[in-house]
């Protein structure tokens, strides 16, 4: 766990960390859109991708800082 305490590595995980929700994110997007019926089940399947991608990836952030930062 030495190695994430780098700040190199710190910043490459924080980024990958939000390109990794991001992405997920935007491919189940796609598929509520695609296979979602009926525009308020779609709306709200959308919103709760978008918040869980969010918390997860805040929750995978604080992570790394707690890391990095010797907690």
């Amino acid at each position: 766990m030495r190695w994430i305490r780098s700040p190199a590595v710190s910043i490459a995980l924080l980024l990958t960390i939000a390109a990794l929700f991001h992405h997920a994110q935007l491919g189940l997007q796609v598929v509520i859109e695609d296979y979602v019926h009926g525009e308020g089940k779609k709306l709200i399947a959308l919103i709760a991708v978008k918040l869980l991608a969010i918390a997860l990836a805040a929750t995978a952030a604080f992570s790394v800082f707690r890391i990095a930062f010797g907690g």
